[in-house]
């Protein structure tokens, strides 16, 4: 299983895919062969609860530094 998952990583790296839908395509090949008893709605409220409200508060502060600097 690792070996599949992994050379599907490599592939589509080759074949010049965006990260993010290389990581998504492999996460969802795991869930599909592992066949664990998890569902869309436990995944979704743990990634949801995992956000902390810190974390979502300094990107506007970045975006005004970039905006600064670039004046």
């Amino acid at each position: 299983m690792v070996i599949a998952l992994s050379l599907l990583l490599i592939l589509l790296l080759l074949f010049g895919f965006p990260l993010w839908l290389i990581f998504l395509m492999t996460s969802l090949g795991v869930f599909y062969i592992s066949e664990l008893p998890i569902s869309v709605e436990l995944i979704a409220s743990r990634i949801y609860s995992s956000l902390d409200v810190y974390v979502l508060l300094a990107i506007p502060g970045f975006i005004f530094a970039t905006e600064v600097m670039t004046r």
